[in-house]
C-alpha cells in the first residue's frame, strides 16, 4: 500500500507540475497600447461625456493590465489608446468571462460610434470573434476605443491587453488544451465513482460523483466554457450557473463528508453544516426562478456579496470537522484533509481575489488555480474511495472469517452434543436396558428349567416368551452399537464399521456390500473424524433402508494419504430434489453439515440405471479448521 501510495503521488505531482509548466509560458510579444479607466458610479454617462471626460484627463492611466474593485454597483469605462505604428492584425481582449455586458465604441472623428455590443447577457453569437474572454479586433486606422463594462452589483476584476491574432489564438489553444486534459481526468474519475457505486450501493460514492461534477461545472463556468459549449443561446441560465454550481458544490460536499468521514465531531457544528447545507440549496433555486433577479436589484446585490461569505464560512467548518477526526486517528479525514489542502488555497485566495482584497490577473493562479487544485482534490479523494473500497473488502472478508469460525464452533459443539447423546443413550440400553432384560431371560429359563408349570401349553409360551426376551436383548445390544461406536473405541474404525453393515444385513430387507481399502493403522489423532464418518455412514444406511426402496447397496470406504473417501452408492429411487440443502427430511442436510466441519466435500449424484450415489471426501488435516481457530 505505501508502495502504490509513493508512485500515485510521484504520478500526481508530475501531471500537476507539467500542467503548472505549461500553463506558465509566457506569450512573447510587448502590448505597446495604453489603457485608462474612469468610474461611473451614477450609471447615467453617455458614450460622449465619457469621451469628453477623457479628453479633459479625468480617466485614470492604468499602469497594469488589471482592475479589480471587487464588489461594485457601478459601470467603468475603459479608454484604450491604440498603436497604430504596428503593422499587425492586433485585437483587445477584455476579461473576465463573466462580464455582463460590454459597449464597444471606436473613436471616429472625435465622436464614439457604437461597434459591437454583447456580454454574458447576450447570446454566446453577439461576440464579434468566438472567444472564452471578449476579444475585439482592432484597426490601423483607429488610434482610440471607448468601451463601457457593465458589472454592477457583482463582483468585477476587469483585465484588458492588446495582444497579436497569431499570438492570442496560439495561447488560447494551448489554454483549451489544458483544460480539456483536466476533463478528461475529472471524467474518469466520475467514472471510477459510478463503478463503486454500483458494485457498493454506498451513498458516499454517489454524492463524490454529484460533489465533483457540481465543483468541475464551476471551474468550467468560470473559465467560460460552458456558455461556449454547453448552452451559448440561453445567456439567463449560462449567467447562473456559475452561483449555482458553486452553491450545489458546498451542499454536496457536506454530504459528502458526512458518509466518507461520519458526523461532525461537535452538535453546534452539526448544525452549522446543516444550516449552510439547506441555505445553499435555497439559494441555488432562487438562482434558477426566472422571475427573481439576483443581479440588477438590491438583493441581488446583497446575494452576490453574501456568496463568499457563505464560502468562508464553509471552509472554516469543514476544516474544523476534518482537522478533528484527524486527531482522532481517523484515516479518511486524513485523506480529505490531504486532497483538500490545495482547493482551500485557492478558494481562500479567490474570495480574497472577488472581493477586492488582492488582485493576480492574469497569472496561473487566476486562470488554472482553481482546476489544478480541484483536481488534485478529486485525484486525492478517489485514492481515498479506493482505499476505503479495499478495507470494505477486508472487512467483508474478515466478516466471513468470523462466520465460518463461529459455524466451525457451533458444528464441532452440536456433534459432541449429538455424540455425547447418542454415547448415553447406547450406555442406558446397553447397560441398563440390556441388563434388565438378560436378568429376565434368566428368571423365565429358571422357571422353565426347575419345571414349576407343568403345562405343556405353559412351557411353550414361556419357552417362547424366553427367546422373545433373548432377541430383544441381541436387538438392543446392536442398537445401542449402531447409535453410538463403542466398538470404535475396542476394535478400532475398519471392523467398526464392518460391524455395522452386519447389523443392517441382519434384517434381511436389503443386502449392503462392504469394501475397505486401507486403515492397516489407524491415527489416533483422527477419531474425531472417525467418529462422524461413522455416524455419516450410519445415517446414509438408515437413509436407503427407509426411504431409498433399494435391495443393494455398495459401500466404499478407501483411506488415501491425505484424506478419506466414502462411497454409497444403492439401486434405489434416487433423489427427486437434486439440492441437498433441500432434502432435509431425508438427514442429508446433517450430513452436509457435518462434512463441511471437516472441511470435507459432498458429491449426490443419480446412478445408472436407477438409485443414488453419494461421494464424501474428507482431508485428514483440515486447514479451514486449523485458520478458523
Amino acid at each position: 500500500m505505501s508502495e502504490a501510495m509513493a508512485r500515485f503521488r510521484l504520478l500526481l505531482f508530475t501531471f500537476l507540475a507539467g500542467i503548472t509548466l505549461l500553463s506558465c509560458r509566457q506569450d512573447q510579444h510587448l502590448d505597446t497600447s495604453k489603457y485608462f479607466l474612469l468610474e461611473d458610479s451614477t450609471l447615467a454617462i453617455s458614450p460622449e461625456h465619457a469621451w469628453e471626460k477623457f479628453k479633459r484627463g479625468e480617466f485614470q492611466k492604468q499602469d497594469r493590465h488589471s482592475f479589480n474593485p471587487g464588489f461594485t454597483s457601478s459601470f467603468y469605462w475603459l479608454v484604450v489608446e491604440n498603436d497604430t505604428t504596428v503593422e499587425e492584425a492586433k485585437l483587445v481582449e477584455i476579461g473576465t468571462a463573466q462580464i455582463n455586458e460590454i459597449h464597444f465604441y471606436e473613436v471616429q472623428h472625435e465622436k464614439p460610434v457604437l461597434r459591437y455590443t454583447t456580454g454574458d447577457h447576450q447570446p454566446f453569437s453577439s461576440r464579434p470573434l468566438s472567444t472564452l474572454n471578449f476579444t475585439f479586433p482592432l484597426s490601423e486606422e483607429i488610434s482610440h476605443y471607448l468601451i463601457r463594462v457593465d458589472k454592477k452589483n457583482e463582483s468585477l476584476q476587469l483585465t484588458f491587453q492588446t495582444k497579436p491574432m497569431d499570438a492570442y489564438f496560439s495561447s488560447a489553444a494551448e489554454s483549451s488544451m489544458i483544460i480539456g486534459i483536466m476533463s478528461g481526468a475529472v471524467v474518469l474519475m466520475l467514472i471510477f465513482g459510478l463503478f463503486l457505486f454500483l458494485i457498493t450501493k454506498e451513498k458516499v460514492y454517489l454524492f463524490y460523483m454529484l460533489y465533483i461534477a457540481a465543483g468541475w461545472l464551476y471551474v468550467l463556468a468560470n473559465q467560460g466554457y460552458v456558455y461556449k459549449y454547453f448552452w451559448p443561446d440561453f445567456p439567463w441560465f449560462a449567467a447562473r450557473t456559475r452561483p449555482v454550481a458553486a452553491l450545489l458544490t458546498i451542499s454536496f460536499s457536506i454530504h459528502f463528508i458526512k458518509y466518507y468521514a461520519g458526523e461532525a465531531p461537535y452538535l453546534w457544528l452539526e448544525r452549522i453544516l446543516k444550516g449552510i447545507t439547506y441555505f445553499s440549496y435555497t439559494l441555488a433555486i432562487l438562482f434558477l426562478i426566472p422571475n427573481v433577479e439576483t443581479k440588477s436589484s438590491t438583493f441581488g446585490y446583497y446575494v452576490q456579496t453574501l456568496l463568499p461569505l457563505l464560502a468562508a464560512i464553509y471552509i472554516l467548518a469543514i476544516l474544523i470537522t476534518i482537522v478533528q477526526k484527524v486527531l482522532n486517528k481517523n484515516r479518511m479525514a486524513m485523506f480529505y484533509l490531504l486532497s483538500i489542502t490545495p482547493i482551500v488555497i485557492f478558494s481562500t485566495l479567490q474570495i480574497f481575489y472577488y472581493s477586492g482584497g488582492m488582485d493576480f490577473s492574469g497569472s496561473f493562479l487566476q486562470s488554472y488555480g482553481q482546476a489544478t487544485g480541484y483536481v488534485s482534490e478529486a485525484v486525492i479523494l478517489m485514492f481515498g474511495l479506493a482505499y476505503r473500497f479495499n478495507s470494505y473488502k477486508e472487512e467483508k472478508q474478515q466478516l466471513l472469517i468470523n462466520l465460518n469460525r463461529q459455524q466451525v464452533r457451533y458444528a464441532k459443539a452440536i456433534i459432541t452434543t449429538q455424540e455425547n447423546e447418542r454415547r448415553q443413550l447406547a450406555d442406558q440400553l446397553h447397560d441398563v436396558a440390556g441388563s434388565l432384560l438378560s436378568a429376565a431371560r434368566l428368571n423365565l429359563s429358571s422357571v422353565r428349567e426347575k419345571n414349576f408349570i407343568t403345562n405343556e401349553d405353559a412351557r411353550q409360551k414361556l419357552a417362547s416368551a424366553e427367546d422373545a426376551v433373548s432377541d430383544i436383548s441381541n436387538i438392543l445390544r446392536n442398537m445401542s452399537h449402531a447409535i453410538s461406536p463403542v466398538m470404535l473405541d475396542k476394535v478400532g474404525f475398519r471392523q467398526a464399521i464392518d460391524k455395522i453393515v452386519g447389523i443392517f444385513n441382519a434384517s434381511g430387507k436389503i443386502r449392503f456390500e462392504l469394501e475397505v481399502l486401507g486403515f492397516e493403522t489407524e491415527d489416533p489423532q483422527m477419531y474425531e473424524k472417525y467418529s462422524v464418518l461413522y455416524g455419516i455412514l450410519y445415517e446414509l444406511m438408515n437413509n436407503i433402508v427407509k426411504h431409498a426402496r433399494a435391495t443393494h447397496a455398495l459401500i466404499q470406504v478407501i483411506e488415501h494419504d491425505d484424506s478419506v473417501v466414502l462411497i454409497v452408492e444403492d439401486n434405489g429411487i434416487g433423489l427427486a430434489v437434486k439440492d441437498p440443502q433441500e432434502t432435509a427430511t431425508h438427514g442429508l442436510t446433517a450430513i452436509h453439515s457435518k462434512v463441511h466441519y471437516l472441511g470435507g466435500h459432498v458429491m449426490m449424484e443419480d446412478a445408472q440405471p436407477r438409485g443414488l450415489i453419494v461421494t464424501i471426501e474428507i482431508p485428514k488435516v483440515n486447514h479451514d479448521e486449523i485458520n478458523y481457530r
